[in-house]
């Protein structure tokens, strides 16, 4: 972790040196500069730049010494979705959600490989929403994630040509078996996400959410959730709405 910081200030060293060449002039790119440990070193980190329910890798560096650092210039200075990722086996099938605009650097943090529950560190509202509702559940976010490292070593098995048919056959019964726990703890989550939405005021960040409530109904028919999402939908200013609808 001292060598990350050392990292972090001679990064913060080399941002502000090129701020004084380029004073005034508007701020260009994304920089994301991540410190991790429990990650093998070579392990490679994607950005994704997310355009509806599509994403694109838009730029990746591998992990060295714990470190990783990404800059991408975007085409507008405005406010985008993101993602960090890795295709890695010994990486969940799983994203870390980033909200980013050029000028407006950020810090990852993480202890495992477990990419959707590491720490940001972000001056934007949204990011810090969004990690106010990860933090409350994660140590079932881990638990879900651990279960889907193990269920993409399962898949290989199921798809692989190679292997002999009881092989197959014993992998597809234990993807299923992992399949009930999983569904079972992210209930358990939007469960709890279900009582925070209800404690404040509805906005972007939290229709996504409220997204991922509602398909609890839409996916796996528990309609408890009904009667409460329908509310809150009601309650809703009318852009909103708008947002919601468009999502569903």
């Amino acid at each position: 972790m001292k060598r990350c910081f050392r990292l972090t200030l001679f990064s913060a060293f080399l941002t502000l040196v090129a701020g004084s060449q380029i004073f005034a002039q508007t701020p260009s790119k994304i920089i994301i500069d991540g410190c991790l440990t429990g990650v093998q070193d070579g392990a490679h980190i994607s950005l994704m730049k997310e355009e509806g329910s599509v994403g694109s890798e838009v730029a990746k560096d591998s992990v060295s010494d714990g470190h990783f650092h990404i800059e991408y210039a975007p085409e507008d200075t405005l406010l985008g979705n993101y993602s960090l990722m890795s295709f890695d086996d010994s990486f969940p099938s799983m994203a870390l959600k980033l909200w980013a605009k050029a000028g407006h650097p950020i810090s990852i943090t993480g202890k495992n490989t477990l990419v959707y529950t590491w720490q940001v560190k972000s001056d934007i509202p949204e990011q810090q929403e969004w990690t106010y509702f990860i933090n409350a559940n994660k140590e079932l976010w881990n638990a879900y994630q651990k279960k889907g490292v193990i269920r993409k070593g399962l898949m290989h098995i199921a798809l692989d040509d190679n292997r002999s048919p009881e092989d197959k056959k014993t992998a597809r019964k234990s993807i299923d078996s992992l399949d009930k726990v999983s569904n079972s703890i992210e209930y358990t989550i939007q469960k709890q996400n279900l009582a925070l939405l209800q404690q404040g005021p509805m906005t972007l960040t939290r229709l996504e959410v409220l997204n991922g409530v509602a398909n609890q109904i839409k996916w796996y028919q528990k309609e408890e959730f009904r009667a409460p999402v329908t509310k809150i939908y009601k309650g809703l200013e009318p852009e909103l709405k708008i947002v919601y609808m468009d999502k569903n």
